[in-house]
C-alpha cells in the first residue's frame, strides 16, 4: 500500500472519530424550546417591565392599577398577558452574548419583563426587535425567534398604560350637569323625567330671544363623558401652565345620587 494511501485513511478515520465523538456530546444547551403556553392568565398578577419605556403595574379585581396609583389602561395589561402566555417556540436563533445588542435582547438595550403570581416569577425574559420571521424572545441566554407577539405589547410610552378616560360613565347615567363657564352665567342641565335628553333647571337663564336646544345640551353631556386625557403628568406643572384657577371653566355631574 502506497505511503499517500495510508495517509489519506488515517486521516479519514481521524476525521471519522471525530464525528462520532461530537455527535456522542450532550447538547450545549439543555432549552431547546420556549413556551409560556401552561401560565394561566389569571394567575399572573404583576408585570414588571423595565428597559426603554419601564413600568410596574399589578391586578386589582377585574383591571390593573399601576405602581403610582393610577388605574391601567382597559386593554394594555391584558394584551401584555395574552401575547407574553402564547410565547410558543422551538426556533433558537442563538446563545452568543456577542449578539444580543444587535438583536436588542441585551441587558441594556432589550425589554425586560417579569411576570409574577402569588409572589413567584412565572416568567422572565427579554422583548428585542421584530424581524420577518417574528420577534427575538431571550430567555436566560438563548435567543429565539416568536410569532404572533410585538415588541409594543410589552414596552411603550408609560400614557399608552394609563386609564385616559376621565369619567366611567355613559351619558345616561348622567342625572345633572352643571356648568359654570368663567364670566358668564351658570346653568344647570338636568335629565329629563323620561330620560330621553336634559333640559334646563332654570329656564331663565336663556337670554332673550334664545330658545334652549335639547340635541346640543345631549351633545354636551355625550362630549364631557367621552372626555379622554391626553397624557398623564407625574408632576403638577403649576397654575401657571394649566390656567386651572379660580377663573377656570367648571363642570360638575351627577349620576344617579353620586357628584
Amino acid at each position: 500500500m502506497k505511503k499517500g494511501t495510508i495517509v489519506a485513511i488515517v486521516v479519514f478515520a481521524g476525521l471519522l472519530a471525530l464525528v462520532v465523538i461530537r455527535s456522542r456530546k450532550p447538547a450545549e444547551r439543555g432549552i431547546t424550546k420556549l413556551s409560556f403556553t401552561s401560565i394561566s392568565p389569571k394567575a399572573i398578577d404583576g408585570l414588571e417591565i423595565s428597559g426603554p419605556n419601564p413600568i410596574k403595574m399589578s391586578r386589582k379585581g377585574d383591571g390593573w392599577v399601576l405602581a403610582d396609583g393610577k388605574a391601567a389602561a382597559e386593554k394594555a395589561p391584558d394584551a401584555a398577558v395574552k401575547g407574553l402566555v402564547a410565547i410558543d417556540t422551538a426556533d433558537l436563533v442563538t446563545h452568543d452574548p456577542d449578539r444580543f445588542k444587535a438583536l436588542k435582547v441585551d441587558d441594556k438595550g432589550g425589554t425586560h419583563v417579569v411576570a409574577k403570581g402569588s409572589g413567584k416569577v412565572l416568567a422572565d425574559f427579554y422583548v428585542g426587535k421584530m424581524d420577518r420571521g417574528g420577534t427575538y424572545v431571550r430567555h436566560g441566554d438563548d435567543v429565539y425567534i416568536v410569532h404572533g407577539i410585538y415588541p409594543a405589547m410589552f414596552s411603550k410610552p408609560a400614557a399608552q398604560w394609563h386609564h385616559l378616560k376621565l369619567f366611567d360613565l355613559k351619558p345616561d347615567d348622567v342625572t345633572k350637569l352643571e356648568v359654570a363657564l368663567h364670566g358668564e352665567k351658570p346653568y344647570t342641565l338636568v335629565q329629563t323625567k323620561k330620560k330621553d335628553g336634559y333640559t334646563l333647571a332654570d329656564p331663565s337663564v336663556l337670554p332673550k330671544g334664545f330658545r334652549f336646544d335639547k340635541n346640543a345640551a345631549a351633545g354636551l353631556v355625550r362630549t364631557i363623558t367621552s372626555a379622554r386625557a391626553k397624557t398623564v403628568l407625574e408632576t403638577d406643572p403649576g397654575t401657571k401652565t394649566t390656567g386651572l384657577t379660580g377663573g377656570a371653566d367648571t363642570f360638575t355631574l351627577t349620576a344617579g345620587k353620586k357628584t
